[in-house]
C-alpha cells in the first residue's frame, strides 16, 4: 500500500472524528457510503476506521480488502503498516494538547520529562 493511500485512510478518519463530536451515532449516517465512494476515487484498496467518542467507539468497520489477490477482506482487527504516519500522529496529539493549555511548544521537554536526554543537549 503507498503511503498516499494510507494518507488518505488517515485524512478521512480525522474528518469522520470530527463530524462524530457534534453529535452521537446518527452524525455518522452515510459514513459507509462515504468511505466506500472515497476509496473507490483514490483507490485505495481497504481501510480500517474507528470513531471514538467521549473514550467510546461509536463506529467501527473494515472496509475493502487487506490482500486483493486473495480477496482477503479488511477488519476492525487487521494490522497495517503504517511507515512514517505516526510521526503525523504525534505532531497532532502534541498540538491538541498545545491547543487545550497543556503544553507550551516553547517550553523545554525537560521541564516535563525530566528523564528526557537526548545525545545533544541543546535539542531539549
Amino acid at each position: 500500500m503507498s503511503i498516499r493511500r494510507v494518507v488518505v485512510a488517515v485524512v478521512a478518519a480525522g474528518l469522520f472524528s470530527t463530524h462524530a463530536r457534534a453529535g452521537d451515532a446518527p452524525a455518522l449516517d452515510g459514513v459507509d457510503g462515504f468511505v466506500e465512494r472515497t476509496m473507490a476515487e483514490w483507490k485505495v484498496p481497504g481501510l480500517s476506521l474507528a470513531v471514538v467518542k467521549d473514550g467510546r467507539v461509536i463506529h467501527a468497520r473494515g472496509y475493502g480488502h487487506r490482500d486483493l489477490e486473495r480477496r482477503l477482506p479488511v477488519t476492525t482487527r487487521t494490522l497495517f503498516a503504517i511507515g512514517s504516519i505516526s510521526k503525523s500522529f504525534t505532531a497532532t496529539g502534541l498540538s491538541i494538547l498545545a491547543d487545550e493549555g497543556k503544553l507550551d511548544w516553547d517550553r523545554p521537554v525537560r521541564d516535563d520529562l525530566p528523564g528526557f536526554r537526548p545525545k545533544d543537549r541543546h535539542a531539549a
